[in-house]
């Protein structure tokens, strides 16, 4: 290879001398370049051997040996339980449920955690880990880097590869550690259940591990543990498909041991030949890994007077080996008697002393032989038992009869031998095998459980629904069929509420007029509802409702009714509708949706006792830092303004709080925000999912016939790990003493004093999150479109910052006292223009007015600020009209008797935004600074016409923003550019605290930004 030797052994006495014999020199590897640097070169598959290599040797075999195995055999059983239940319930699945068991089985034994269904995020990111380090190990997927190390140099722009692995290095290490700190938490609260990775933490300093070391230590198990026992297992189903004979010798074996009344145990082994002939049978055969992983030689010697040169990389050809006719009679037919006759199942007249235990060399040899080799193989052999036990293997047919031969040459494309996806029919023996192996699943729920304490909610459900089908098999309860459930469920709750006419008492307020049964539902509009409920604000007055079905809903649509409903009656106004679905994918802690309680109040007290003003100062500095960089961007990228408004606000509050910053709207940090927040939205909107809050009934639909159901599943699985992740993060930066006084690492200080769980605190941050970047984003979006078409507001903005400020340096918070102009986005173009609804929990009047309990009550934001009662020319952009008075209203408004209603953006009541603060001086902070810093010009084509901008067309969400647009950002001058740079640069000591965790294309972004700013400034 170039200048590089491979040698392969293709004998057993070659493997035994090689590799064995001369293991003090073979048991290095060659430089795997790439999977060493996605797994932080920590992965003892991969990493070269030294002192790093035998800590976590020592550490493996010492938790793994065989004695220690045997504490691992409850969940090795109870997994196998569950595999055959599946194979009984959906055995034309067999292939992904052999996936399941292995990936399930192994996560159990090393991270305590087990996976239900090939569904469950756990699952779902163990394939995705193991799909990676396939791809990378496959030639001609990265350059030869291990030959030519001069490709480590390439840049990234030039080098997608580079990307994957940044983008598999981030997966990997969030995922594995999100596993770890499972098992920590379990320790933390005396609930840990034995697993390996917990046994390691507690003994870390005695076996002169790090927790990184540990990490990675647990992947090296997983996955080639994972996917060495899926493909025995495949392979099994398919090899026993085409030889029934071997199943029916099996069957009476197992029959005259074990007998009909118990599954098969480990015990029952020793008595059980055939059932281990079948086993090393398989794997001669089809042996996954039929390569393996190479050996390097660390220095030169001779095996039978050839030489094999210091860094030679080693193969060990198990395939050959196995399938050697001077080895084994008929190589390449499967005959399991061969193990009968003697136990390597060699031909007569081989030296089976000189051969040595050939049949352990998919497990590798010499010192790198697989530490998990105990616990696979016992997982192995008793699922080959259990599965002859307990299922006929059959052909499965055609639609016309035939039968589908089995294709024995189609193999799946990834290293480990693994068949492609095939078709067979697996049936229990008898009634009577199939009642025991339900028994068993359910008995084994004791010792899963221990294993389960992470379960999703989905996964749970899955778990309850196998639990009653298994006992309607071994017990015969009854059940009803999906479709009945569904007609049942519609009777009992929808039906009966639909019927209650949806007519308007004539004490509520007035509306639009209502139909039979369902009243306004069919009035209500899809998209932009706030342009609708304005109009039948100025038909309908101050206040109105909406029947819908059986509830109903009161907007309120001037400022005096905003104050007397949500200020004066706040004590019975603070509630939340039951937003079901959206507190379900936010497990019920999300401040802006749950209802009012204990809960509620004691995440709001968290919220506003560090974020009220004097706290919120704390966190200027990467306020100023954040606002550096946008400014800079601006610069730099200018056609991109619209999505470099949406870095900006998702950093800044990322960074404020859970204190790590988002550098590039690319970075996997905020594609998560981005999904989470794009996630709610979709949720919210009328017609995505059914309205459960009016017909509860729906909830009970099967997810099979509710595709909403999966996306909430989905959906709470994303916002579970995006959070779960960042909340690790603060911890660890405090555990090590690199806190940035994040909010976030506040509360996880004071959590006690604050009485604050974990998932609280967790999610507490998505609620201040996800709303702070959408509203600030929409607050910067907005304001340079309508000061892109309005020249004369940007000349009058910027005489003023010229006189207060100057252009010896960009504004600050402090000049705001000093500049009345700069305010005036948030009423013409208000994010949010709904708000959030609130709920009635008890009855009231107002003007005569009932309000009925359980009213839904929105805040007409959109109406009260285009209001022609309140503002002159309410549709025209005029910031003047703040200057005659603070609310801007037109001359014989009552001031006092209308209140600040400046701020109904954030709310109004109790539940008014806790960040408020936070996102008003980020607003105002950036809107002086880029009328400081830039003209705003319209685009042109390229035949040289204006591009007119559309304010009417907005972006599809509830945040009010508008459609991406198009304008020509420009410095105001070099001296503006230069300032621009040189603030960007200064930023950069703050910017760094917020930097701990960012990935290496996020840290190559800024290191090439601070070049580029470098060269304004210095030239």
């Amino acid at each position: 290879m170039a200048n590089g030797t491979i040698v392969v052994l293709n004998t057993p006495q070659a493997v035994r001398f090689v590799l064995d014999t001369k293991n003090a020199v073979t048991a290095d590897r060659p430089n795997f370049f790439v999977l060493n640097y996605v797994t932080s070169n920590l992965h003892m598959g991969f990493i070269k051997y030294g002192p790093t290599w035998r800590t976590l040797r020592k550490a493996a075999t010492e938790i793994l040996n065989v004695k220690a195995c045997t504490r691992h055999l409850p969940i090795q059983y109870a997994e196998s339980a569950q595999l055959l239940y599946d194979l009984v319930m959906e055995p034309e699945e067999h292939y992904t449920l052999c996936h399941r068991y292995s990936s399930s089985v192994v996560m159990s034994v090393v991270f305590g955690q087990r996976i239900p269904q090939m569904s469950s995020q756990l699952a779902k990111g163990l394939a995705q880990n193991s799909a990676d380090l396939d791809h990378l190990v496959k030639p001609g997927n990265t350059p030869p880097i291990d030959l030519i190390p001069a490709f480590k140099y390439v840049p990234e722009r030039w080098a997608k590869w580079k990307t994957f692995c940044n983008e598999s290095r981030d997966r990997h290490r969030v995922y594995y550690d999100d596993l770890v700190g499972g098992c920590e938490r379990r320790l933390q609260n005396g609930t840990g259940n034995g697993c390996f990775i917990e046994t390691l933490l507690e003994r870390k300093e005695e076996l002169g591990l790090t927790r990184e070391m540990i990490m990675y230590l647990g992947e090296a198990l997983v996955e080639p543990g994972s996917d060495s026992t899926k493909t025995y297992l495949q392979n099994m189903i398919l090899l026993l498909l085409s030889h029934p004979h071997v199943q029916e010798k099996a069957k009476n074996e197992l029959d005259q041991v074990v007998g009909t009344d118990r599954l098969p145990t480990l015990d029952d082994i020793k008595d059980l030949p055939y059932i281990r002939a079948v086993h090393d049978e398989v794997n001669r055969l089809r042996p996954f890994g039929p390569l393996g992983l190479p050996h390097s030689a660390s220095e030169e010697f001779h095996y039978n007077n050839y030489r094999i040169p210091k860094d030679s990389t080693i193969f060990i050809n198990v395939w050959a080996i196995y399938h050697d006719e001077d080895l084994f009679d008929e190589a390449n037919t499967f005959n399991p008697d061969r193990f009968l006759s003697n136990p390597l199942g060699v031909k007569d007249g081989v030296d089976m002393k000189e051969v040595g235990n050939l049949k352990d060399l998919v497990f590798g040899a010499g010192r790198r032989v697989c530490p998990g080799m105990n616990l696979g193989r016992s997982s192995m052999i008793l699922n080959t038992a259990r599965i002859l036990w307990a299922f006929d293997i059959l052909k499965a047919k055609n639609a016309d009869g035939s039968l589908i031969e089995p294709n024995f040459e189609d193999c799946h494309p990834t290293s480990s031998n693994a068949p492609a996806p095939f078709k067979c029919d697996i049936r229990p023996r008898s009634d009577k095998h199939k009642q025991l192996i339900c028994r068993e699943f359910a008995d084994a729920m004791t010792t899963t459980s221990l294993f389960e304490q992470e379960l999703v909610d989905a996964d749970k459900e899955f778990m309850r629904d196998a639990k009653v089908k298994a006992e309607h098999v071994v017990f015969g309860m009854p059940t009803i069929s999906p479709f009945t459930a569904v007609i049942t469920a519609i009777v009992a709750g929808g039906i009966v509420e639909l019927l209650r006419i949806g007519r308007r008492d004539s004490d509520l307020p007035p509306g639009p007029p209502t139909k039979p049964v369902v009243g306004n539902l069919t009035d209500f509009p899809l998209s932009e509802p706030h342009l609708q409920f304005a109009e039948w604000a100025k038909q309908y007055g101050e206040i109105f409702s909406l029947k819908m079905a059986n509830g109903t809903m009161v907007v309120l649509n001037t400022p005096q009714a905003v104050r007397f409903v949500l200020d004066t009656k706040n004590s019975v106004t603070a509630d939340r509708p039951d937003f079901y679905v959206i507190n379900y994918v936010t497990s019920n802690l999300h401040l802006g949706f749950i209802k009012y309680g204990p809960t509620w109040r004691t995440l709001r007290k968290a919220a506003t006792e560090i974020l009220n003003v004097k706290a919120c100062t704390q966190h200027l500095p990467i306020q100023y830092a954040e606002s550096a960089q946008l400014m800079y961007d601006l610069l730099m990228e200018p056609e991109d303004h619209y999505s470099l408004c949406h870095r900006y606000s998702s950093s800044v509050v990322m960074s404020v709080v859970f204190g790590q910053r988002i550098p590039q709207m690319s970075s996997r940090l905020a594609e998560g925000l981005a999904q989470n927040s794009s996630d709610l939205d979709y949720l919210v909107k009328p017609g995505n999912t059914p309205p459960i809050d009016l017909i509860p009934a729906f909830k009970y639909v099967p997810e099979r016939w509710a595709k909403w159901k999966t996306f909430c599943n989905e959906s709470r699985d994303r916002h579970r790990d995006y959070y779960d992740d960042l909340v690790g993060s603060c911890e660890r930066r405090l555990q090590n003493g690199k806190g940035n006084g994040c909010f976030i690492e506040t509360l996880l200080e004071r959590k006690e004093e604050l009485e604050m769980t974990r998932e609280m605190i967790m999610y507490l941050g998505e609620a201040l999150v996800e709303p702070g970047s959408d509203s600030t984003k929409t607050y910067l979006q907005n304001m340079i479109l309508l000061l892109l078409s309005h020249p004369e507001v940007q000349e009058k903005a910027k005489r003023e910052l010229d006189k207060v400020v100057g252009s010896d340096r960009l504004p600050t918070l402090d000049d705001m006292k000093d500049l009345p102009y700069i305010k005036a986005v948030n009423r013409l173009r208000p994010f949010g223009p709904l708000g959030l609804p609130h709920s009635a929990s008890e009855e009231f009047h107002y003007n005569n007015y009932r309000i009925p309990k359980d009213s839904t009550i929105f805040i007409n934001v959109w109406a009260i600020y285009h209001d022609e009662a309140l503002f002159d020319e309410p549709n025209s952009f005029n910031p003047d009209r703040f200057l005659s008075n603070p609310l801007g209203v037109k001359d014989g408004v009552d001031v006092k008797e209308v209140g600040n209603f400046k701020d109904l953006v954030f709310g109004a009541g109790r539940r008014v935004c806790p960040g408020m603060h936070l996102g008003k001086s980020s607003m105002i902070l950036n809107t002086a600074r880029i009328l400081w810093a830039f003209d705003i010009l319209k685009a042109k084509n390229p035949d040289g016409s204006v591009i007119e901008p559309n304010f009417m067309d907005c972006h599809p969400t509830s945040s009010n923003a508008p459609a991406p647009f198009k304008c020509d950002i420009r410095p105001r001058s070099d001296k503006h550019k230069q300032l621009i740079c040189r603030e960007f640069l200064d930023a950069m000591t703050t910017r760094s605290l917020f930097e701990q965790d960012l990935i290496d294309a996020d840290k190559e972004f800024m290191r090439d930004a601070r070049v580029k700013a470098e060269h304004v400034v210095f030239g």
